[in-house]
């Protein structure tokens, strides 16, 4: 809250005509939702708002995975099992940053418990 306030005095310069600074905001749902249910936020936002959505179901989260490692030069299938593919979409619900984590912490423990493609289970190290 006091990088907030501290932001809201910077952005009082202004000339008789216009304002010196404008602030643009770029952060994750949780900083527009902790500014909309803080009394106390010593930052007014007017202007535009937009979202990123989610991806709302299953097929479209799988997707974006297979896209993501496609990306890096794999094939989704020699990574991920289909039930690892159908957990991590389950538990991210549909928030691809979540999915990010998800996948990032299941190839960690995979290589770990060198578990190749990782799956739902884990095996012996229990990916998911």
């Amino acid at each position: 809250m006091e990088t907030l306030e501290n932001l809201r005095l910077i952005s009082n310069l202004e000339t008789a005509k216009d304002k010196l600074l404008q602030i643009v905001f770029v952060g994750q749902s949780e900083f527009d939702e902790r500014l909309d249910r803080d009394e106390d936020a010593p930052v007014e936002t007017a202007g535009c708002h937009t979202h990123l959505h989610r991806y709302h179901d299953r097929e479209e989260s799988l997707s974006y995975i297979e896209h993501r490692l496609a990306k890096a030069g794999v094939d989704a299938g020699s990574i991920f099992t289909s039930g690892a593919l159908k957990a991590i979409s389950a538990k991210a619900k549909g928030i691809p940053r979540t999915i990010n984590i998800l996948c990032d912490n299941a190839l960690i423990t995979g290589f770990g418990s060198q578990v190749k493609p990782v799956t739902a289970s884990g095996g012996k190290g229990g990916n998911l």
